[in-house]
């Protein structure tokens, strides 16, 4: 008898009425009943039909990759595009949000980090991120924010770059409570 996992006992189980077959797409398998509670189980197996035993290293290599994919999963339902991003991209918007000056200017020069060029065109100024900052100390910059493009606070615009400076538990959250709310609402209910 094989020891098969058992959903409904969440273990490790001996294996009744035990049958070594191939699924239709040719792959080995075991199946049969628990014999403790009488459940159907099966597991994929080797050429041999024994089954493999997964190092340690490899269950924590899975839990991340499972993790991780969740975490993309909920920042794409909720409109982020940010965690598949390369490591520079990331880089770039972790940075912390500081008026310019020009030692800031220097050092994003010798980081490798792209500066705008003035020119007689409009420059666009980037909405800053919530970080590791509280909702109400982001929000005082996203009215600087709608100050300097001359716009009002419950603009789309505005309030789509606020939802999406947020971090992921207060952009869910703020998704809850709803989106068409006059943007001092919304706050007003992530601060309370």
């Amino acid at each position: 008898m094989t020891e098969i996992y058992c959903t409904k006992c969440r273990k490790k189980t001996e294996t009744s009425s035990e049958v070594q077959d191939m699924t239709d797409k040719g792959r080995y398998q075991i199946y049969g009943d628990c014999i403790i509670c009488g459940m159907h189980k099966n597991t994929l197996t080797g050429e041999n039909w024994e089954v493999k035993l997964h190092s340690k290293r490899e269950v924590l290599d899975a839990k991340k990759k499972r993790k991780k994919m969740a975490t993309n999963k909920k920042a794409k339902k909720l409109g982020f595009k940010i965690l598949d991003a390369n490591d520079k991209v990331q880089a770039y918007i972790k940075r912390p949000t500081t008026p310019p000056s020009t030692s800031r200017l220097e050092s994003d020069q010798e980081e490798g980090i792209p500066t705008p060029i003035q020119s007689d065109q409009e420059i666009e100024i980037p909405a800053s991120t919530q970080g590791d900052g509280t909702v109400s100390e982001y929000f005082e910059l996203i009215k600087m924010f709608a100050i300097a493009r001359n716009e009002d606070l419950d603009d789309v615009d505005i309030k789509v770059k606020f939802i999406l400076g947020l971090k992921l538990d207060n952009a869910k959250r703020a998704k809850e409570f709803g989106f068409e709310k006059p943007l001092k609402e919304i706050v007003e209910h992530l601060v309370g």
